[in-house]
């Protein structure tokens, strides 16, 4: 089911299934989401968790059982339960089920509020520990931007670049597998902090940053279209298209952890990027997200 909330300057439409943004526009009626697209990319903004990117052999490790990790987790097939809905805000609610213990052991409650003020949609996540044990999971929103923002036939992919606040970057070494080599290295911005939009940076697959700063704006070098993302949440952030490919969206994904490593089945309750939760705990995070021109 679809639930709507606007201000006089953007409205969000987001689908109880998943809690996933479907289409955010303008007053002018124009899209900044990448609509979905089932011959490209189906989805628009899913929710990763409690896995984010993919395992060895699409399993973990919890103790010594072995448990299966489709890609990205499993809560964006999970229908959200709206708590409160009114004209900016809505809340919505998963608590988890007897059906998800087959992939994922920890009774849990995952609540999201989606909030707009002005041209600012605020997005916070809030997922509580109801097991009485530690829960280990991973964390990342992966919301794909059209790229030309509005089509027009004036601006090109190659016109739009990413604006970080600082000129270098450490970026994780991916294998051809799409998991972590284990390995880092630095990508060189120049002193503007801008890494330029070609379709050839994703033909091995997804960037992934880490320390990448608190902002991360997508904006067009001809025009003053500009998504800006702002959190102090999130220490990784991936941007991925498909590889080999010329997709007219980007993502941009605000992630609290990465992939698995090639070649190792992960033990999720010693992998250091993961969130930790505690029995009876509450884990909080947010961001924000200003749609311009």
């Amino acid at each position: 089911m679809m639930h709507e909330i606007s201000s006089a300057m953007i409205r969000v439409v987001i689908d109880s299934l998943g809690c996933q943004p479907k289409r955010i526009v303008s007053a002018e009626m124009k899209d900044y989401l990448w609509v979905g697209n089932p011959l490209v990319w189906e989805d628009s903004a899913p929710l990763l968790f409690p896995f984010v990117g993919r395992f060895h052999n699409q399993k973990y490790l919890l103790g010594t059982e072995e448990y299966p990790a489709k890609i990205h987790g499993f809560i964006a097939k999970r229908e959200f339960t709206p708590i409160i809905h009114e004209k900016e805000t809505l809340v919505m609610k998963y608590c988890s089920t007897e059906n998800d213990k087959a992939t994922y052991v920890f009774p849990f409650e995952f609540i999201v509020t989606y909030t707009i003020v002005s041209d600012t949609l605020s997005i916070s996540y809030e997922i509580r520990n109801i097991g009485d044990s530690t829960m280990h999971f991973g964390l990342g929103f992966h919301p794909g931007f059209s790229v030309p923002l509005f089509p027009d036939g004036k601006a090109a992919f190659e016109d739009y670049y990413l604006q970080f606040q600082q000129p270098m970057l450490k970026e994780l070494q991916m294998k051809q597998t799409c998991l972590y080599s284990g390995k880092e290295g630095s990508r060189d911005l120049g002193y503007m902090g801008r890494l330029p939009l070609r379709h050839s940076l994703f033909d091995n697959d997804a960037l992934i940053f880490r320390a990448w700063g608190e902002s991360v704006s997508l904006k067009n070098v001809t025009c003053s279209h500009e998504i800006r993302i702002d959190t102090k949440d999130f220490p990784y952030l991936t941007i991925w298209h498909h590889p080999n490919a010329a997709d007219p969206f980007i993502c941009i994904e605000p992630c609290v952890s990465i992939p698995g490593k090639d070649n190792e089945i992960v033990s999720i309750a010693e992998k250091e990027d993961y969130v930790h939760l505690i029995a009876g705990g509450t884990y909080s995070t947010k961001m924000m997200i200003t749609f311009r021109g």
